[in-house]
């Protein structure tokens, strides 16, 4: 029984053993798992801290270049409108400093902008001479001639030059010459037509004041050319009496002079009175 009882008691002994054995072999295993776990965890932590930075570098330096460029192109903006803005009073101060009555139009072919010589020498405001309102000051007769030329030349992008009564600021008509072009921005897109226009109103008085000259001239030449033919004439009578009479012509070598000088000079003033009505 004693003996029984040893073998019962070592045989109990070497289970605990193997379940003590057993038991710290699990232990440690389940301590380098936890160890593996906590390793591969802290590799992935700092792989992830990694490519986070990484990635918020790449955003910022992105982010840096993108306003970097956005600068760029704000303050190449700014130059523009600058640019745009300066070259706008220029052309506004040249435009504005001199004599000449100055419009522009766009693709519609309506009046956009008049200068300021412009509503001086018409009396009215910018916003009455926008689009076809400059044409209520044309004179009647001359519209339709103007507006014909004005159409077919923008339609064919060719410069013009026109003369038209236009109503100044007192009421009266003056005369004025239009000079019309197209004009193109940079790129070479046309943009509409520009036009230069200059008073000629006391040039037409000159001319017309010339024409009567001429017409009054013309009168007293006739009149007095009737009366030169008649002296010949009668001077002709006196040759042929003194040849019935017997006696040689006085005045025939003097008529043949006078009949080529009357040739010679009818047709200069006749000319000279066409040139100017034209």
């Amino acid at each position: 029984t004693t003996q029984i009882e040893d073998e019962l008691h070592a045989a109990l002994n070497a289970e605990q053993q193997a379940h003590a054995e057993l038991n710290t072999r699990q232990a440690t295993s389940i301590a380098l798992a936890a160890l593996g776990a906590l390793f591969l965890g802290v590799l992935a932590s700092l792989a992830f801290s990694r490519w986070t930075r990484h990635l918020f570098d790449h955003f910022h330096r992105t982010n840096l270049a993108q306003q970097e460029v956005l600068r760029q192109q704000t303050d190449e903006l700014r130059a523009s409108q600058r640019k745009l803005l300066e070259s706008e009073h220029h052309f506004r101060t040249l435009a504005n400093g001199g004599n000449a009555l100055i419009w522009t139009s766009g693709l519609d072919k309506l009046c956009n902008y008049f200068n300021e010589p412009w509503l001086r020498y018409t009396g009215r405001t910018l916003a009455q001479e926008l689009g076809n309102g400059w044409a209520e000051g044309v004179h009647p007769d001359d519209f339709q001639r103007c507006l014909d030329i004005y159409v077919s030349h923008f339609e064919r992008r060719e410069a013009f030059s026109m003369e038209y009564r236009l109503r100044k600021a007192n009421g009266e008509y003056g005369w004025i010459v239009d000079q019309g072009s197209p004009r193109y921005d940079s790129k070479g897109d046309f943009l509409g037509f520009i036009g230069h226009c200059y008073d000629i109103t006391e040039r037409k008085r000159s001319e017309e004041q010339i024409h009567a000259q001429l017409s009054e001239l013309q009168q007293w030449y006739e009149v007095m050319l009737g009366r030169e033919e008649r002296v010949l004439e009668l001077k002709d009578e006196v040759d042929h009496l003194r040849q019935r009479l017997g006696e040689a012509p006085r005045y025939g070598e003097v008529l043949a002079d006078a009949e080529a000088d009357t040739v010679r000079s009818f047709p200069t003033l006749a000319s000279a009175s066409s040139t100017g009505s034209s």
